[in-house]
């Protein structure tokens, strides 16, 4: 992975003012007044600079004659998200509101180390990253910003075509770039734009009592929250809301969704090895109530199940925690206080063989970033 002190700030939101304006230079479009609008609800306004975003880049493509954006023969009305982005009648299907990010096994188990200072920092340095990506021009330029930020795709369907290739013996250089070949490169930028926007979102919202959390998935199961959109689903706010959550496609791109993909292992150690990590984004409420809940991820496969829990409270420690489940919970609220009350700026612990890492940056403060894992046996 590479340094992290690269791309840091104090001020996150001038950081984020930054590259909009970086943006606003390179594509002509400028996503500033759409993520600052009070009148437009948050994920809409997530939504709406991500389609801005989109429309820049496709522009700059038409305008630039550049050649692997226009021999991409990817229709935007016949792919469901940039159809979603741009505001054109969508494909009935999955929408992929927070993509999966690939990265190797061994960067994520560098990121679960990480604490304090560094889980911050690693928020500001994947925007900066993610905005180098948006602003490529071609294949290669995309695969050289993707590996130079450790990220070898954004997006299940990408990370489809790098496995392949991988197991046909293709270097991962080479193997990420047949990922984005193979689905386009109108639908490779959109999952990186949609990233991108969410997360700006997040440094540039002046509203304290916020967490972004990134969660890694280095086992063997697929694992989902059950109607996580729905009220009574596996996914609680006890205060708060939740603005943006991760999911997925579990394979292509008419595949199933879920939210976190299972790693893909070519061997104990191996440096080709994949895991794939989600984002969410939590925010408080108006009141004096902060951002607090608790996930409930389960297998598609089997029984297993674990919670994941995320504590940004108005007047006490900052906190987080992770539970191995043995049955499915009755009640995410109990569940949730029960997790409250034991958690720590970091747990780190082994449960049926499964090693389980949550980290908040720090247990003051109102902007919280949190990077999370479930590790399986090998």
């Amino acid at each position: 992975m590479t340094d992290l002190t690269a791309y840091t700030a104090d001020n996150p939101h001038e950081f984020a003012l930054g590259i909009c304006a970086n943006l606003r230079e390179t594509l002509g479009v400028d996503v500033l007044p759409i993520l600052t609008s009070p009148a437009v609800p948050e994920p809409e306004r997530i939504r709406r600079a991500a389609g801005l975003l989109l429309e820049g880049i496709l522009d700059r493509a038409d305008r630039e004659q550049l050649n692997d954006f226009l021999s991409d023969p990817t229709d935007p009305a016949e792919n469901p998200t940039i159809a979603w982005l741009l505001g054109l009648p969508a494909v009935p299907g999955a929408i992929e509101p927070e993509p999966n990010m690939a990265i190797s096994e061994k960067d994520a188990l560098t990121l679960q180390g990480y604490e304090g200072q560094k889980v911050y920092d690693y928020v500001f340095t994947l925007t900066k990253r993610f905005e180098l990506m948006a602003t490529s021009t071609t294949v290669g330029q995309l695969v050289a910003q993707m590996a130079a930020g450790a990220v070898i795709s954004v997006g299940v369907p990408m990370a489809v075509g790098v496995i392949k290739a991988l197991r046909a013996g293709s270097k991962l250089l080479a193997a990420m770039k047949l990922g984005i070949t193979g689905i386009g490169m109108k639908t490779a930028i959109t999952a990186v734009v949609v990233v991108l926007a969410a997360l700006l979102f997040y440094l540039l919202y002046e509203n304290p009592k916020k967490i972004l959390g990134v969660v890694i998935n280095n086992t063997d199961e697929n694992f989902a929250v059950a109607r996580w959109d729905q009220a009574g689903g596996n996914l609680h706010m006890e205060h708060g809301e939740m603005v943006n959550f991760m999911q997925d496609n579990s394979d292509g791109l008419d595949s199933p969704t879920l939210q976190l993909k299972q790693r893909v292992s070519f061997g104990p150690g191996d440096p080709d090895n994949i895991v794939f990590a989600g984002f969410y984004f939590a925010d408080r409420n108006i009141g004096f109530r902060g951002a607090e809940g608790v996930a409930v991820f389960t297998s598609t496969t089997s029984s297993l199940s674990w919670a994941h829990m995320f504590a940004v409270p108005y007047t006490s420690d900052n906190g987080t925690n992770a539970r191995w489940l043995d049955t499915p919970p009755d009640d995410l609220s109990k569940l949730y206080r029960d997790m409250y009350d034991s958690r720590k700026t970091r747990v780190d612990f082994t449960s049926n063989s499964f090693r389980f890492v949550s980290t908040v940056n720090n247990a003051r403060g109102g902007v919280v970033a949190c990077i999370a894992a479930i590790n399986g046996p090998q």
